[in-house]
């Protein structure tokens, strides 16, 4: 079996996982599997330290956080939180509790934008019932901290 790399689409708002896939029934038998929640919310100090080292820190449904390099997206140190993260020392003893200490000295960090995702798996099958196209729908939407009302992000 061969993989591929991810090709992506931006869809027009309002194209739901549904109607792609009943779109695709037309020609192909397409199985649509339950649409998995998730949120990101991406943290920094007032005066960008993260960013100017070209990281970035992101809280993963509210339980997981994790640095990484911004232009790979490499992980470069993670942790398991309990609710919101506003200083260092608000984390666990580790490399990423040193790396942050480190970064942002006295300065606390504050959430920039949380985006909160459903995505859904199609899964395109031929004549003997086997997958041959994988297809993940993700519906996204933006919210700022004290800023009313949710965004799309096309």
């Amino acid at each position: 079996m061969s993989m591929h790399a991810p090709v992506c689409f931006l869809l027009p708002v309002g194209d739901s996982a549904e109607k792609i896939g009943e779109l695709l029934k037309e020609n192909m038998d397409c199985v649509i599997d339950p649409a998995v929640s998730g949120s990101v919310c991406y943290l920094e100090s007032f005066d960008w330290r993260l960013h100017q080292k070209g990281l970035q820190l992101l809280q993963k449904n509210g339980t997981e956080l994790e640095l990484q390099e911004k232009k790979s997206g490499r992980v470069k140190s993670s942790t398991r939180v309990k609710g919101a993260i506003k200083w260092p020392t608000d984390l666990p003893q580790g490399e990423l509790r040193n790396s942050l200490s480190e970064i942002l000295e006295m300065r606390a960090l504050m959430p920039v934008v949380c985006v909160d995702t459903q995505s859904s798996m199609l899964h395109l099958r031929d004549a003997d019932q086997k997958t041959v196209v994988r297809i993940r729908v993700d519906q996204n939407e933006c919210h700022a901290p004290g800023v009313r009302g949710k965004y799309s992000l096309v």
